[in-house]
């Protein structure tokens, strides 16, 4: 146990400010460069950007993001330390998932001295963590006594945590900020009301000019449809390939390429099988996840968003702002940003009505040109500055309240504090340390 907080250096005018740089540790869940890593690193390097802010990332092996880091300027380490997720098909059954859970609070457990070490190097005055995928940065930000700011970007609908959802919701809800990536996300983790809680959009870079185009879609040519997810059930590949064949019926001529890591492999192989049922498996494309989403879109007509709960992602804004069309299910955080028929199409979450909408963009070029026109304006909500600032604003709450607050002690290796005795706190408090005194024995006990 780790007695007192590193944040109870001189770090501080009168006014409540730092004096210095306010040093700011990240701990990141992956080092591949997928939406949550791609949202990381834009906030990072904005931040960096300002001068006054000392950046230290704690990565859990090295990746491609490491690599990123070092090219912005930031400081990394790779300090080992497990995700509380797994995969749904790897837990369907209790005994798996009780296993798995034993696993991973022995690995955190073990990896928890490392991460106090890099802590007291690094001496941050906020801890922040991205995703819900980590509960180390929680852990340790208790251990030594600094704020804790959780940035949450998923509501796990894809897979179980460890060792238990309820566990890391009421880790959320403890830390001192959380900010979340949409409305619905936080409603889904903290309630309608959070405490506490921020909504801040993603910040999406501006794409180069050669790439922002308008698209010509019709039925003279073969419409390139896009479906950027990592293969799971949630992500509703089914859906897309279901649709697929639906517009080869109707005569409309289409293609299909699905982005990302298969993750579920038995699901992946099971709508390969039905692709190959219907005659679609010239048409379909499987390819391993890139981080080189300008070829992406540059290859893309229509993008879909087939996914059965969306928590609001990257690719939908960074298609709109390179004028694609988007045509999403009709569900989750997604309806925050896409109104039907205005800047984008929704549909009721059935192949059928996936298909009518293509169908609609690839029949009425004056609905497209609409679309279009309606998403460029507005993606300028995912401004990052905007992003960057608001982010900054958060992590600089979290740090003024932990200057102006007393130090906890008595924290304990799970994160909690210990129980005392409200008895003797009240004792104390009164000036009357000690036991209570013993009553003296009556005239039945002589």
């Amino acid at each position: 146990m780790i007695r007192g907080a590193l944040a109870r250096r001189v770090r501080e005018s009168r006014d409540g400010r730092l004096i210095r740089p306010m040093r700011i540790l990240v701990f990141s869940h992956d080092t591949s460069l997928y939406g949550a890593s791609r949202s990381l690193l834009t906030a990072l390097d904005g931040l960096r950007a300002r001068g006054s802010r000392d950046l230290h990332v704690l990565l859990p092996y090295p990746g491609p993001l490491g690599i990123e880091l070092e090219r912005c300027g930031i400081g990394a380490d790779v300090v080992p330390f497990p995700r509380c997720i797994t995969s749904a098909t790897e837990a369907a059954t209790v005994p798996a998932h009780a296993a798995r859970a034993v696993r991973y609070l022995a690995a955190l457990r073990g990896a928890l001295p490392g991460l106090d070490r890099a802590t007291a190097r690094f001496a941050p005055d906020v801890v922040y963590t991205n995703t819900s995928a980590v509960e180390a940065g929680f852990l340790v930000a208790r251990r030594h006594g600094v704020p804790h700011v959780w940035h949450v970007r998923e509501i796990g609908e894809n897979y179980q945590y460890l060792p238990c959802r309820p566990r890391i919701a009421c880790r959320i809800r403890r830390s001192d900020r959380v900010i979340a990536v949409s409305t619905f996300v936080q409603a889904w983790w903290l309630g309608a009301r959070g405490k506490r809680c921020h909504v801040v959009r993603n910040g999406i870079p501006a794409p180069p000019a050669a790439a922002v185009r308008r698209r010509r879609i019709g039925r003279d040519a073969t419409v390139r449809l896009t479906l950027p997810a990592y293969g799971v059930a949630g992500k509703g590949q089914h859906i897309a390939a279901h649709a697929l064949g639906l517009l080869k019926a109707r005569g409309v001529s289409c293609s299909l390429a699905v982005y990302g890591d298969a993750l579920d492999r038995v699901y992946v192989e099971e709508v390969r099988a039905s692709c190959a049922a219907l005659g679609l498996a010239g048409d379909v494309r499987w390819l391993p996840f890139t981080d080189d989403i300008e070829r992406i879109y540059a290859d893309t007509d229509v993008l879909l968003n087939c996914s059965l709960v969306d928590s609001l992602g990257r690719t939908v804004p960074e298609a709109m702002a390179r004028g694609i069309p988007v045509i999403c299910n009709r569900a989750g955080a997604i309806q925050e940003i896409v109104e039907h028929g205005v800047n984008g199409l929704l549909y009721d979450g059935t192949a059928e009505g996936l298909a009518t909408g293509i169908a609609l963009l690839v029949d009425d070029r004056a609905m497209a040109d609409r679309v279009i026109a309606g998403a460029l304006d507005t993606v300028r909500r995912f401004d990052v500055a905007r992003y960057v600032d608001e982010i900054d604003g958060v992590l600089q709450s979290a740090a003024r309240r932990e200057a102006t607050r007393p130090a906890r002690t008595g924290v304990s290796a799970s994160g909690s504090r210990r129980w005392r005795c409200p008895i003797r706190r009240r004792r104390r408090r009164a000036g009357r340390c000690g036991p209570p005194p013993r009553r003296s024995p009556g005239p039945a006990a002589a």
